[in-house]
């Protein structure tokens, strides 16, 4: 069973799968959707990615899926996909999505009233100052992990020359925890965006878990600050 069928267990009450994306058709990057358990035995899914019959039996084997989530104005792809499969879901979005994608059905805006839904197991913070993203972090309260999407990859490993190049150019090539070009260029509001990441690390994460590469297990504040320098320098 390849890694996209398999659901893989990142710490208690947490677990994701990875896929394989090819921007362009020739830059390689993986990809984690994130699975977790909540109070009442429901489970909260994080940027929903392909979903096999096989992947879906091993999420439902966890208990029924009860929301899904697009974390920001990129991750929505399979959103869909994953609303017709598990219909009674409520799907949280970022603002802007349904202007994005009116083909979706209708959904909440994450907010401050997504933590009670999600049964107090979330903080949630939007990262403000992008609104081209308008992405939403996460801090799993009991293993007081952080889950981001594109504000930070930590690229281990991928395949051919084109994402050697790709990340090289983009800021994040360096097998370490980095920030791409790009979404420094699309701050506009640097004082909004220091705010929020000053918000982020005073939550003193003990895990990392990002959309694109590896979970980073060690010296993840200090890591944090070193990535995020600019921004909490405003």
């Amino acid at each position: 069973m390849s890694s996209a069928e398999t659901l893989t267990p990142i710490t208690e009450g947490l677990w994701g799968y990875e896929y394989d994306l090819f921007m362009f058709g020739i830059v390689h990057i993986t990809v984690r959707p994130l699975v977790a358990t909540l109070p009442e035995g429901g489970l909260w899914l994080c940027s929903p990615g392909p979903i096999t019959d096989a992947l879906a039996a091993q999420i439902e084997a966890l208990g029924p899926v009860r929301h899904l989530v697009s974390p920001n104005l990129y991750h929505h792809r399979y959103l869909g996909d994953a609303a017709r499969r598990w219909p009674e879901a409520t799907i949280w979005a970022p603002e802007g999505l349904a202007k994005k994608r009116p083909d979706l059905p209708p959904h909440k805006l994450l907010s401050a009233e997504a933590k009670a839904a999600w049964g107090g197991v979330f903080d949630l913070l939007l990262i403000e100052g992008n609104p081209h993203l308008n992405e939403w972090v996460f801090f799993h309260r009991p293993s007081r992990a952080l889950l981001v999407t594109d504000l930070l990859f930590n690229l281990q490993r991928w395949s051919g020359w084109a994402a050697s190049v790709a990340y090289w150019a983009t800021g994040v090539g360096d097998h370490r925890l980095a920030q791409t070009v790009e979404w420094r260029m699309l701050v506009r509001d640097r004082a909004a965006t220091a705010r929020s990441a000053r918000a982020l690390v005073a939550w003193e994460p003990q895990l990392l878990v990002p959309s694109h590469g590896d979970v980073l297990r060690a010296d993840v504040v200090p890591e944090l600050n070193r990535a995020l320098a600019w921004m909490l320098a405003g």
